[in-house]
């Protein structure tokens, strides 16, 4: 059993129980890893080079299309931005190294979800908690006195002061927008 390789058709038998087309798109019903579908190659089966277990269902739906593999430079991304989507119209590579521009450039980096969880990150290894900085910003001290008061540098203090760190905005605090505007 070791060593075999599944079949186009046996693949796609596999595949295709757990899709179901939904509008122009034909979304995944099986499992995911976070955001991304995944298919999970039977034990003694391998694919073009894979290991057992999990893989993306982009990448293997990709791999039977083409008739090869994605290149570990390259980044399969949806048109239609649904996280469920496999419809293979809707597929289209980019170098992994524009990725990064590609989801900013979509809003995908700077929603206030995102936001919110990169700030809850944060402030969780934060030395100071929220009641600290709202006395530390109240406080009539000099940021030597309050820093050492806190355990913070005095740099710490004037940056709470002037708004560069623990500003508040319409989203709540944000470590992406430390000068307090929008």
């Amino acid at each position: 059993m070791k060593g075999q390789t599944m079949t186009r058709q046996q693949w796609l038998r596999g595949i295709n129980k757990h899709l179901k087309a939904v509008g122009e798109c034909v979304e995944w019903q099986g499992p995911f890893m976070g955001k991304t579908p995944v298919v999970y190659t039977p034990a003694g089966y391998a694919w073009e080079g894979s290991k057992c277990g999990r893989q993306s269902l982009r990448s293997v739906l990709f791999g039977l299309d083409r008739g090869h593999r994605l290149s570990s430079h390259s980044v399969i991304r949806m048109k239609c931005m649904n996280d469920s989507c496999a419809h293979l119209d809707h597929f289209y590579v980019i170098p992994r190294s524009h990725q990064a521009k590609e989801q900013a450039k979509r809003g995908e980096l700077s929603t206030p979800r995102r936001r919110a969880a990169a700030t809850a990150i944060g402030r969780s290894r934060a030395k100071l908690t929220q009641e600290q900085v709202d006395e530390i910003k109240a406080s009539r001290d000099s940021s030597r006195v309050e820093g050492a008061k806190h355990g913070v540098s005095d740099a710490t203090v004037r940056a709470i002061r002037s708004g560069r760190l623990w500003a508040n905005t319409v989203f709540g605090a944000s470590v992406f927008n430390w000068n307090g505007t929008l």
